[in-house]
């Protein structure tokens, strides 16, 4: 059986998500996913970035 391939933007979620791990609070935890998501598809459309490190670089263009 052939293994199903993820996407950039999945991988690079998924890189970036284990340190929301430690937050008990499901809400809490839930919320920052949220927000890195959103993080990592502002990313992705603007500056076409391929992994975490490279999304890094544009923490202070989300902001603004």
């Amino acid at each position: 059986m052939k293994k199903k391939r993820i996407s950039i933007t999945q991988q690079i979620f998924l890189d970036a998500k284990a340190p929301f791990d430690k937050y008990s609070h499901n809400n809490t935890r839930k919320q920052y996913l949220k927000n890195l998501k959103r993080f990592i598809k502002f990313c992705r459309e603007i500056f076409d970035c391929k992994t975490f490190d490279e999304c890094k670089l544009h923490i202070q263009d989300y902001s603004d």
